[in-house]
């Protein structure tokens, strides 16, 4: 998980500025990993890319993650 995390992160920092089916395919993909620290970290890169692309992504993940911290954070 450590190093999904990372990589996540590492991947906020190198998105362009503009929307990108790859970055967007592997945000989705962490945003439903088993671990919650995982998903935490998705939801963090996915406001720091900033895509709108992402909002319905945030808002379903705000109503259905099982953890109460990452449904929080994808409502922030």
């Amino acid at each position: 998980s450590e190093d999904l995390i990372s990589a996540v992160v590492h991947l906020a920092y190198a998105a362009p500025e503009h929307f990108d089916t790859r970055y967007f395919s592997c945000l989705l993909q962490a945003l439903s990993n088993s671990d919650t620290w995982v998903r935490l970290a998705t939801v963090w890169a996915i406001g720091c890319v900033g895509w709108r692309e992402f909002q319905d992504v945030l808002e379903n993940q705000s109503n259905t993650d099982p953890s109460s911290d990452v449904r929080l954070q994808a409502s922030q």
